[in-house]
């Protein structure tokens, strides 16, 4: 036998072991799982008197559907949530619910290119007059090992009708020209490496244009390698420190990242992605994500105040 092939015998080997003695201690759950019933697939640990999701899993309940399966204990391959016209009670009123959330997960990561589409309809208030119309959210985005990459866009029709579109490198920052358009302004967003340099708001009712900050005419002298947080840099003369943006509350990722949404401006909800992790800490090994993804600022500074 050569000797370069004994490491491939070896891991055949434990892959099969794995797999024989996962098939030989997975059992089968079905009956009252949270608000419905679940029929899921699991290995029992004995040792921790607790259950590892391994295999389908699928939950029919109030008021969300999931189809998905796991390994090991993290979410992979498609999962879909879905709700056809589930009413919930709240404090605001009846409110009517429309979901379908599509994607893929690889070792509990979002992996690949996600759908989300959100319909909330409040037919009935507790609290005075309501929107007639139904308040949808929409977006698509693509995954990599649970950061952003490639194109994401973003609808939200409530308040007022809002449209972004942006991109992402593969390692998460964002890049080249973000665009956010509503019925009042549009919002122009530039970047390079994920480090905003260009940020201008145009009123579309006065046709003024306001600038929160622009470094176009630098930002070409900028080497690519110097973007990233903590970096002090002279530039064209000038000195300037790039600080990471950690306050970012953006509808188009928070729509991805949080675990609550806000409906009809004054309230929130639980984010259909999240919902299972939310009020049971348990079961955050195995239904939590929070993809993520990286935006630089671009701060003036005395010369003096450089550290390196």
């Amino acid at each position: 036998m050569k000797v370069w092939r004994l490491p491939f015998i070896l891991l055949g080997f434990l892959q099969f072991w794995v797999s024989n003695c996962c098939a030989q201690n997975l059992k089968t759950y079905s009956g009252k799982y949270k608000t419905g019933r679940a029929n899921y697939e699991f290995i029992e640990d004995n040792n921790n008197q607790s259950r590892l999701y391994h295999g389908k899993f699928s939950y029919f309940g109030h008021p969300w559907k999931v189809i998905g399966s796991f390994n090991l204990g993290k979410r992979n391959g498609l999962w879909n949530i879905s709700a056809k016209d589930k009413i919930e009670i709240g404090w605001r009123g009846r409110i009517k619910i429309n979901t379908l959330i599509t994607g893929r997960y690889k070792n509990g990561s979002l992996d690949g290119n996600w759908s989300f589409w959100n319909s909330w309809h409040l037919s009935n208030s507790w609290e005075g007059p309501f929107p007639k119309d139904s308040h949808i959210q929409k977006s698509k985005a693509s995954f990599y090992k649970n950061h952003f990459v490639g194109a994401l866009s973003y609808f939200n029709n409530y308040p007022e009708q809002i449209v972004e579109e942006g991109y992402f490198d593969s390692t998460g920052r964002k890049i080249n020209i973000w665009l956010k358009k509503s019925k009042s302004e549009r919002q122009t967003k530039k970047y390079k490496n994920g480090l905003l340099y260009y940020h201008a708001t145009l009123n579309l009712e006065t046709g003024r244009l306001t600038k929160d900050c622009d470094f176009s005419a630098i930002i070409d002298s900028i080497n690519a390698d110097s973007i990233f947080a903590g970096r002090n840099l002279i530039v064209l003369g000038g000195c300037y420190e790039i600080t990471l943006n950690e306050a970012i509350q953006d509808p188009s990722t928070e729509i991805w990242k949080s675990r609550r949404l806000s409906i009809f401006q004054h309230s929130s909800t639980t984010n259909p992605l999240y919902f299972f992790s939310e009020d049971d800490k348990e079961d955050d090994s195995n239904f939590s994500t929070n993809p993520f993804f990286i935006e630089y600022e671009l701060k003036p500074i005395e010369c003096h105040e450089l550290r390196n």
